[in-house]
């Protein structure tokens, strides 16, 4: 339960931002981020 809830803490900004419909989408995809320091 103390993951789900440190999941919340950590992206509940992003849920009420997206809705919680776009963060279970977000949540479910797979996601790379790849950049040039500079």
């Amino acid at each position: 339960m103390a993951r789900l809830d440190n999941y919340d803490q950590r992206f509940g900004g992003i849920g009420r931002l997206y809705t919680p419909q776009g963060l279970d989408k977000l949540r479910q995809s797979h996601i790379c981020v790849i950049g040039i320091g500079g």
